[in-house]
């Protein structure tokens, strides 16, 4: 009985705040994401953009040893499931890789999933024609398109990077796209490509998610907290 008493008088003394600062993480945290603007992306020899001060700003806070290296998205994932990594972002959730990552509650962004031809036809009347589309390997593309995959078999054709995309839809190897729109929007900046269409296929959260270490629970409650917080906030 006593016992219980010290505990819940040690819970009226120390505010939620300080009851966070509880949870400590293990050595230093090392997360990986890819180059993948306006999410992520290199600016004056260091990282920069939208998802990206959003894991650093939560590491910071809460006074984290970490690194945060921009890969290769396929190896990107290696690591993270290998257990080499900690976390990784931004990274949508699919039953696979729910087997071996753990991801937060909240979204670290929301993205518009496109796909994009020189074609007026709806999305579905791609899907139906003998067009060949274009996607990066190792993506995601949300539920919708991701479940097609095994219909459209051989018309679809994988590259390295997104910028890839735009290049094999100039040269008629492929005749569409899929693509993230404010991914599209950031390279279009720099290459614009005549009578582009794009269509709308599926809003998508995507999230910072975590290896299975020793540093899972804190990271997914540092994050879950910022992230819950940050969704209450107008501002953001």
């Amino acid at each position: 009985m006593k016992f219980y008493v010290i505990i819940g008088i040690w819970l009226l003394l120390f505010t939620p705040e300080q009851l966070h600062a509880s949870c400590r993480l293990e050595g230093k945290i090392r997360v990986v994401t890819q180059n993948y603007p306006p999410y992520v992306y290199e600016c004056s020899n260091e990282l920069c953009g939208i998802a990206y001060e959003k894991v650093k700003a939560t590491l910071e806070a809460n006074n984290a040893d970490y690194e945060i290296t921009s890969l290769p998205w396929k190896r990107a994932v290696s690591e993270v499931k290998n257990g080499k990594a900690d976390a990784i972002f931004t990274i949508y959730k699919t039953p696979e890789r729910k087997q071996f990552l753990a991801y937060t509650a909240h979204p670290l962004v929301n993205q518009v999933v496109n796909i994009y031809s020189m074609s007026n036809k709806s999305y579905l009347d791609i899907l139906n024609s003998k067009m060949n589309i274009g996607v990066v390997n190792g993506y995601s593309y949300g539920s919708h398109f991701d479940n097609m995959k095994g219909f459209l078999g051989n018309r679809i054709l994988t590259v390295i990077t997104p910028q890839k995309l735009s290049q094999l839809l100039e040269s008629d190897r492929i005749q569409a796209f899929v693509s993230d729109a404010a991914v599209q929007e950031h390279y279009f900046k720099s290459e614009k490509i005549k009578n582009l269409q794009s269509k709308f296929i599926q809003f998508v959260p995507s999230y910072i998610a975590f290896s299975n270490n020793e540093n899972r629970a804190c990271l997914l409650e540092l994050f879950n907290n910022s992230l819950k917080n940050k969704s209450q906030d107008q501002t953001h």
